[in-house]
């Protein structure tokens, strides 16, 4: 309910509506993970649980639409990831090595065969922070892939796939055209792609 009015409050271009939705809407996915027991889940709990908070820190960033504020949201964005990175790590899972081949692989051609547009978009100051932050991302879903190849729940690989395109509409909103077709898509995907990271809590 919340995103269906973020996304009333976007297209209406209520700022004020997009502070309060957006805010709640993230803030409730910090909410859900505490109540899923992260913090005696052991390592992999409390690292979603700084996943989503760094994901909601990055949100709030994003809200301004200004460079030095879209800068300190994908560095909240990078830390999180590297926390759900950590997750993976620390979860039961064990590693299938040809899994995280054949995603690496994929992630390549689809970052320099099918994203090649948005390198040509973005400003000088972003371009190393934001090629940072692709790395950072694919290794997460890469990781991820692994993780599934060696018993982890698919819903891991598909909230990592998921964060991943939902990506690519905030690229295009920055660095293309800023439309609100961009959010329609994009905001579900990532919000959805959230509550099934902080979802596998429970499995």
């Amino acid at each position: 309910m919340l995103v269906i009015l973020l996304l009333l409050a976007e297209y209406k271009e209520w700022n004020l509506g997009v502070w309060w939705f957006k805010t709640s809407a993230s803030l409730s996915f910090v909410l859900l993970a505490w109540v899923h027991g992260a913090l005696i889940k052991g390592p992999y709990g409390i690292s979603i649980l700084i996943a989503v908070v760094f994901c909601m820190i990055g949100d709030i960033l994003l809200i301004p639409q200004q460079k030095k504020y879209f800068l300190m949201g994908v560095g909240a964005f990078l830390f999180g990831h590297v926390a759900f990175l950590a997750a993976f790590f620390t979860g039961p899972a064990a590693f299938n090595l040809g899994q995280l081949l054949l995603a690496l692989i994929l992630e390549v051609f689809f970052i320099f065969f099918i994203m090649r547009w948005p390198w040509r978009e973005i400003p000088k100051e972003l371009f190393i922070p934001v090629n940072i932050y692709i790395v950072v991302i694919s290794s997460m879903v890469a990781v991820a892939a692994s993780t599934v190849g060696g018993g982890a729940h698919w819903i891991t690989l598909l909230a990592a796939v998921m964060f991943f395109i939902s990506d690519i509409s905030v690229a295009q909103h920055q660095f293309r055209a800023r439309k609100f077709t961009n959010k329609l898509w994009g905001l579900p995907l990532y919000y959805g792609a959230v509550l099934l990271f902080v979802s596998t809590l429970s499995r």
